[in-house]
């Protein structure tokens, strides 16, 4: 329940609840803890085996300088679909044989392994096999299509030429082994398509030698043909025209210079030489030379001659250069067609003969892991327990808010309506009487202090005479420490010099006669059938303290206890007490408390800490307030907190006097009294 925390910061009560609630918080954590154990020892174990193959550097200058994009086409084909077919029909038609190479298990897993084992006899309805055939199998089970897609993995390592294949298998031996299968499977297919390629290749250059073999011979076959036809040979004929014609020339200009100092003594018309100054091929048909001048007349006819043996030369220097252009051609096609032929075969030869070299090789094989990459099981705790803690903490928060037991004196008082006098705090050593001789040997003691702060409440100071009053110590149940309370309180009621007589009158229960002494012979049933109290009574001597213990018989102790007996035995016993504790019945269920209650100057009503329940006290109360004095005198009633544990009791808000304080605080008002640490 709420019991009421106050202002306090929120994180100062979510702690004081974690503190209170450690165990649901232990076990939630223990059981989250124990469930991510066995979770981590059955996931099996992986480990990962790698394999490097490193680019040829000519692939590599391909690759623009390891342009990434290039590279990276490679990685792709590696986890293609097609090369996981091809590498999962090789496992098919030629299995693995694994190395045996040793290797690291994590320990939970061996431990799940062994239990496992030790448990499949039993659990399975088949004789287990001893032949080791099934163990053998399963460690060399080869993985399915879906596992190799799931399990291979290929990347680049970093800026390289390296590319890397993995391979994750829960044996490690099968793990390297599929690795290298599938790095020389890969190089192997790529290999042969190389050898595919250069046959292509080959084909092709040897289809177009025989066009280049067909080309070359027409070629030749034109230029032998125009050489026939033209009468040109290997000679360059344009050239030995150009000669002729700068021979005659020559001539003509010789021959021009003589017939015109022939000439000197008469006037010529110039025709001639007009003649010889004219251009070659200009030159007039003929000269005409005056009569009586014979050198003259052979000048001239010279010149004619040359002239016209310049103008065919200029004619035959026109064609030849016209045949020896085409000429040319032929030749230019001819050796085109040589040279590509020659290059063609060059080319079939060097496909034909060269070697070809991997683009790509393997560089370090993947060897079978020792260490699994999957995590240890171990590793599954820490998030458990986080889990388990905050489960445990949200829990806790619930359990708080539903609890309806009563903690402080706070919630008692207010679920009571009567005031708490005390919280007496739980005694851990063990023995019957150990509270009592706590009071006598340890007066600082929290026990100690708690019975004096109650005693003192209830009975006021020493020097305060109060003659023959009768307290009643009841419960709302069974087990509220409502008999070692009584006890305690009398014995502590002698040591300030009382006169003290304890009285058993819980009949489902009798503990009085059994914690001071064990006496035996009549008790206050006795008496209240007429036996004298003197001989009923007994003594205490370590304590100093008087007792009438409670004999078991069948007897309605309700017929007893309304009779006027049991009235006139107290009022004889206040005359010869100072103080009379009645250990009564619970009041819930025995009628006969209620008797007691009306007998009684003083009720205390016992709640055990962190056990009594709310509506249980208040069931408690009710019948209380249900008794009606004939006297009309109304005893007062108290409750006490009983059972405590003081360092939890420390953390609920009024359960400190302040917030640096562990220890219970003692209230400065004189009717209550609180156990102090």
């Amino acid at each position: 329940m709420n019991h009421g925390f106050g202002a306090s910061p929120p994180i100062v009560l979510l702690l004081n609840i974690l503190r209170r609630r450690w165990r649901v918080v232990g076990a939630c954590m223990l059981t989250t803890g124990l469930i991510g154990l066995a979770l981590g020892s059955l996931v099996s174990p992986v480990y990962t085996a790698k394999v490097q193959i490193v680019l040829d550097e000519q692939v590599a200058a391909r690759a623009a300088r390891f342009d990434d994009a290039s590279v990276q086409t490679w990685v792709e084909l590696l986890s293609t679909a097609s090369h996981i077919r091809r590498l999962h029909a090789s496992l098919a038609e030629d299995p693995i044989q694994p190395e045996d190479a040793s290797f690291v298990r994590p320990l939970l897993t061996d431990l799940a392994d062994q239990v496992g084992a030790m448990l499949d006899p039993v659990l399975s309805r088949t004789a287990p096999d001893d032949s080791g055939t099934a163990g053998a199998s399963h460690d060399l089970q080869l993985p399915t299509l879906k596992e190799l897609e799931r399990g291979l993995r290929s990347f680049k390592e970093r800026q390289s030429r390296i590319l890397s294949v993995t391979f994750t298998w829960t044996d490690p031996n099968v793990a390297a082994a599929i690795a290298n299968r599938c790095a020389a499977l890969f190089l192997e297919h790529n290999f042969q398509l190389q050898m595919a390629g250069r046959e292509q290749a080959r084909e092709a250059v040897q289809r177009r030698m025989a066009l280049a073999r067909a080309d070359l011979g027409r070629a030749a076959a034109t230029l032998a043909q125009f050489r026939v036809e033209h009468g040109v040979s290997d000679a360059d004929r344009a050239d030995q025209i150009d000669t002729q014609i700068a021979e005659a020339n020559r001539q003509l200009a010789i021959a021009s210079s003589g017939l015109q100092a022939s000439r000197q003594l008469g006037a010529l018309d110039g025709s001639v030489a007009f003649a010889a100054r004219l251009p070659v091929g200009a030159q007039p048909a003929s000269v005409p030379v005056p009569a009586g001048n014979a050198d003259s007349a052979i000048l001239e006819s010279r010149v004619q001659y040359l002239v016209r043996r310049l103008a065919v030369l200029q004619e035959a220097s026109a064609g030849a250069r016209s045949a020896e252009a085409r000429l040319r051609e032929l030749r230019l096609e001819a050796g085109a067609a040589a040279q590509s032929f020659e290059s063609l075969l060059k080319q079939e030869a060097d496909l034909r003969d060269g070697a070809i070299l991997p683009e790509a090789k393997i560089v370090s094989l993947a060897n079978a892991p020792s260490q699994p990459s999957s995590p240890d099981p171990i590793f599954f705790l820490p998030p458990a327990l986080l889990v388990g803690a905050i489960g445990g903490g949200l829990l806790a928060i619930v359990l708080e808010r539903i609890d309806r037991r009563l903690r402080t004196e706070r919630t008692a008082e207010t679920a009571l309506g009567a005031r708490c006098i005390g919280v007496i705090p739980r005694v851990r050593r063990t023995g019957t009487l150990v509270p009592l001789r706590t009071l006598a040997l340890e007066p600082f003691a929290p026990y100690t202090r708690a019975i004096r702060s109650v005693t003192m409440t209830v009975l006021g100071f020493p020097t305060d005479q109060r003659g023959g009053k009768v307290i009643l110590f009841t419960s709302s149940a069974n087990q509220d420490g409502k008999t070692a309370l009584a006890v305690s309180f009398a014995s502590y009621a002698a040591l300030l010099r009382r006169r003290v007589l304890v009285i058993d009158l819980d009949l489902p229960s009798p503990e009085v006669g059994r914690l001071l002494g064990g006496a035996t012979g009549p008790g206050a049933l006795e008496v209240l059938k007429g036996v004298p109290a003197e001989s009923a009574i007994h003594r205490n001597g370590e304590f100093g303290i008087d007792y009438l213990p409670l004999s078991a018989g069948p007897v309605d102790p309700l017929l007893l206890m309304a009779d006027e007996g049991m009235r006139a035995l107290l009022e004889a016993l206040r005359r010869r007490y100072d103080c009379i504790v009645i250990d009564g019945a619970p009041l819930l269920g025995n009628p006969e408390a209620r008797v007691l209650v009306a007998l009684a100057d003083h009720v205390i009503l016992t709640l055990r800490w962190g056990w009594t329940e709310v509506e249980t006290a208040r069931a408690a109360m009710r019948e209380i307030r249900k008794v009606s004095n004939p006297s009309s005198r109304s005893a007062s009633v108290s409750s006490v907190l009983t059972e405590v544990d003081l360092r939890l009791y420390a953390t609920y808000p009024s359960g400190m006097e302040n917030g640096e304080s562990g220890e219970p605080r003692l209230s400065d008002a004189p009717d209550r009294g609180i156990a102090g640490a």
